[in-house]
């Protein structure tokens, strides 16, 4: 599971502890929101 956070990981390691799963964080802490672009490079990278 890919999380796009915009903070330090907080809701990552919440769905980690609570629910077990193997989330990983997307993060982005420059206050600017994700683009379409970034997430899918991002995604990409993370499927391979």
């Amino acid at each position: 599971m890919l999380v796009p956070e915009m903070n330090l990981g907080q809701l990552t390691a919440l769905l980690r502890a609570e629910y077990l799963v193997d989330a990983r964080v997307i993060p982005k802490v420059m206050g600017q929101p994700f683009t379409a672009g970034e997430l899918v490079e991002k995604i990409r990278e993370a499927v391979q």
